[in-house]
């Protein structure tokens, strides 16, 4: 049996693991939703005296994965590093002293047809971005 896909695109995440340093195994955190995935690219110009000779591009290891899905929210507020144990029980807490650690993901993703594909970042962190209406919040991933 090939696996190779001739023909995917992304319609529906049905489990998101998120596994922090130091822990044996992935936990599933998340259910259904949906995940936008950018991956960054560079192009590289070779020039032989001032005319190009050759363009490539490539990856270059970084991207960012904007995640719309329910997830376990005691994972939530690891990720965004609101865990403070000097605070009472139920209480949490994000300012300038919150770390956002770096984790690692995996998704099982289906599409519109029901096919499956498994998917992995091993180096993330959350990342907060500005924009002009509202504050969103994206994972910023890095594969290695």
């Amino acid at each position: 049996m090939n696996s190779t896909f001739q023909e995917f695109s992304e319609f529906e995440v049905k489990d998101f693991a998120i596994k922090f340093p130091g822990e044996e195994k992935h936990s599933i955190c998340g259910a259904i939703g949906s995940c936008e995935e950018t991956l960054d690219a560079k192009t590289i110009k070779k020039k032989y005296k001032g005319i190009e000779s050759k363009t490539r591009t490539c990856g270059t290891g970084t991207g960012e994965l904007k995640l719309s899905l329910h997830m376990n929210y005691q994972k939530y507020l690891e990720i965004y590093g609101m865990k403070d144990e000097e605070l009472k029980d139920g209480v949490y807490a994000y300012g300038q002293d919150s770390m956002h650690p770096v984790f690692s993901v995996t998704e099982k993703v289906t599409d519109e047809d029901g096919a499956v594909k498994f998917k992995a970042y091993p180096n993330c962190t959350v990342k907060r971005r500005n924009y002009q209406k509202g504050r969103k919040w994206r994972r910023r991933c890095r594969r290695d």
